[in-house]
């Protein structure tokens, strides 16, 4: 994906780096052992997106 990254001191221009993901099965199995387990897991766990590769502002 194509992107313009946002940081004026940037302005890096091309492929962006996607990242995060939450895991499916692992949300399902820490819900097994408790509620609080799987809510913290999906609060905390990175989302995905791209971010700039030359600077790491997330773009979306």
């Amino acid at each position: 994906m194509m992107i313009i990254c946002p940081n004026p001191n940037c302005g890096y221009r091309g492929e962006g780096k996607k990242v995060g993901g939450n895991n499916g099965c692992l949300i399902l199995i820490l819900l097994c052992f408790g509620i609080l387990p799987g809510i913290l897991y999906l609060l905390f766990c990175p989302r995905k997106g791209v971010v700039c590769p030359k600077c790491g502002v997330r773009i979306y």
